[in-house]
């Protein structure tokens, strides 16, 4: 027997071949088939799961951007191949850490603590803590280890500061140290950078525009320290110097200079030296020291023209003239001032060696 079959046009736009018999269902049939398929998908996207990784990789030159989600961390953080060695807002102690590019400060502070049988050597010598031109705010700790000494040192590229400490200082004798009483020795701390520049000060009081701030520098007793620039300049220009042990401003290949408002507290002993031949040390600053030595050298000529008073300073090369309380002395290379062991009514006794 012949069937008659109808092609129809569905709402899906397909083509649906239906019998005769069928045919006056067949918008309802389509409907239905349009409403299953759909039901289907959206079933199949609620039960999806999303697939698990044991490691992603996201190569240079990629990023993965988060928006108005929740990102949750599992475990440990670490960068590189540190792993357990960081967590979320430290790094463990006595753990190495190296930077592949180097860190910009732009303020904050740094610590370098020497320990019992750990030396602490930090090099960067291509970060820079502020410049000369782009000073910053910020503090400087360097300690060494007093026991069973142990040295601690910082360099950098550069060191810039406005405002702030840098302080030398000493850490204790461990509980595990064993070290016999007149055996224990303190460690030395240094700080160097190619170039030093500490404080900042600009105006006339006169004017009513200064703009001061200042850098204090303090060294502890029994403590050797030192602020090195090793390829340039090392410039003094706003510091507070408190000092009970050894500390020495040095400039390795660069000139020295002391302006005229630094000040000193000194209680150990304090040098002032610039190592290279042709480069000199401009001294400007008064320095009254009850206590206390001061040697300033230089292999270059060394300009005094600040107000000196003390028991003991020494001055190592050519200089132009120092007044003293009002009188005016010439001086000899390698010239040693010292008050009279009977002072009177001021000044200074001139000797040579």
């Amino acid at each position: 027997m012949n069937k008659t079959f109808k092609v129809a046009r569905s709402l899906t736009r397909g083509t649906v071949v239906t019998s005769e018999k069928a045919s006056s269902y067949q918008g309802k049939a389509v409907k239905t088939v349009i409403a299953a398929a759909a039901a289907m998908m959206m079933a199949g996207g609620a039960m999806a799961t999303a697939t698990e990784y044991s490691e992603v990789t996201v190569n240079e030159g990629t990023s993965v951007v988060f928006e108005n989600g929740t990102i949750i961390i599992n475990g440990t953080t670490s960068t590189g191949k540190t792993g357990s060695a960081t967590t979320a807002d430290k790094i463990a102690d006595k753990t190495e850490v190296s930077f592949k590019d180097a860190p910009k400060f732009t303020g904050g502070s740094i610590v370098v603590n020497a320990g019992y049988k750990q030396s602490e050597t930090i090099n960067q010598e291509s970060t820079d803590f502020g410049t000369a031109d782009t000073q910053i705010k910020g503090n400087i700790s360097v300690n060494a280890y007093q026991g069973a000494k142990q040295d601690a040192s910082l360099t950098l590229q550069n060191i810039g500061i406005s405002e702030g400490e840098i302080n030398f200082g000493i850490v204790a004798k461990d509980a595990d140290d064993e070290t016999a009483a007149d055996a224990v020795k303190t460690g030395t701390s240094t700080l160097s950078a190619g170039t030093v520049t500490l404080g900042f000060y600009s105006g006339k009081p006169e004017n009513g525009n200064v703009v001061s701030k200042q850098v204090s520098v303090k060294n502890v007793e029994d403590l050797t320290a030192s602020v090195t620039a090793s390829t340039g300049a090392l410039t003094l220009t706003n510091v507070a110097v408190d000092n009970a042990g050894d500390l020495t401003f040095s400039a390795t290949k660069g000139k020295v200079s002391v302006g005229k408002h630094v000040t000193f507290q000194n209680t150990g002993v304090v040098t002032v030296e610039a190592k290279e031949a042709g480069q000199n040390i401009d001294f400007a600053a008064d320095y009254d020291g009850k206590t206390g030595y001061l040697n300033v050298s230089g292999a270059g000529a060394v300009n005094v023209t600040g107000n000196i008073t003390g028991d003991y300073v020494k001055v190592g090369d050519v200089v132009k003239r120092i007044w003293t309380m009002g009188i005016k002395i010439p001086r000899k290379r390698d010239a040693f001032y010292s008050a009279p062991a009977a002072a009177g009514a001021g000044g200074l006794r001139h000797s040579s060696e």
